[in-house]
Parts: structure tokens; sequence; C-alpha cells
């Protein structure tokens, strides 16, 4: 059996690269303050985790994404915004602006009006693999697509 192919990761990479191709990027990034305590490195471990921070000019851009929108993930966004400015790894950066960007593979009109509510970017990415993968195919991003003539 293959490995499992976490797509919301590719899809972060992916749009990021494309979209900030010269900007600072972090992914997977862990954010919030390090609780007090006798072993910090272990407290640390359960700060909370964004899928991207960009750092572009004078503003700094939380990122969530999901492939198949889920208004939960705008709360978790706001939390990741907020926990930023607490973050010690980019206190050089606290006096810049946050600004949060949802990601996701497909149009939900609902969830955009919530993230326009909230001053959240909402950012539909779905490339031909994410596309096939939604519809109900493999949807393989590392798969060349087929010459058709």
């Amino acid at each position: 059996m293959g490995k499992k192919i976490k797509r919301e990761n590719v899809m972060i990479y992916r749009w990021v690269n494309e979209n900030f191709p010269n900007a600072l990027r972090w992914f997977r990034v862990r954010v919030g303050a390090i609780p007090d305590g006798p072993h910090p490195d272990l407290y640390a471990a359960c700060r909370r985790w964004a899928d991207a921070v960009i750092f572009d000019k004078d503003t700094v851009y939380i990122v969530e994404a999901k492939v198949r929108p889920d208004a939960g993930a705008v709360s978790q966004l706001e939390l990741y915004m907020m926990l930023f400015k607490e973050t010690p790894e980019f206190q050089y950066l606290w006096n810049k602006k946050v600004k949060g960007i949802y990601l996701c593979g497909k149009d939900d009109e609902n969830i955009k009006r919530l993230c326009q509510k909230r001053n959240i970017k909402f950012v539909v990415y779905c490339p031909d693999w994410l596309n096939d993968y939604l519809c109900g195919g493999e949807g393989n991003p590392w798969k060349k697509p087929e010459n058709h003539q």
C-alpha cells in the first residue's frame, strides 16, 4: 500500500510558492507562547499549528488550508492570528500587520461571507489534480496529465 497523500500540504506549498515566490515563508508553524514549566521544550509541543506564515513587505499572512471548506477553520485561523503575536520565534515581526488567508479547494458562499465579515481573505485554489480528487478521482498531485490528442 502506498503512502497517503496529504493533499492539504501539497495544496498549501504550491499555492504559497506560486503567489509569494519572493517572500519569507514557513510551513507547519507552531504559534503561541511557550507555557512556563520545568521543561519548556516539552510544553512547546503543545502549541497550535498554522499551515503557513508568510512575511511579504510589511505584512504577515497566516494561512489555513482546507481541501474541502470547513467553517471551523475560520475560527482556527483567527486563533492563529492572535497567537502569532505571542510566538517568541516571531517576536521581530510582532509590530507588523497580520492578515489571515483562508485557502480552500472549493467555493463556499457561506464561508466566504463569514471570512469577509471577519476581514479574512477567502481564496479558492483548485488545480486539476485537486479538482479530480474532489470529483471522486485519485487526485494524485504528482501524476503527469495524460496527453489527449
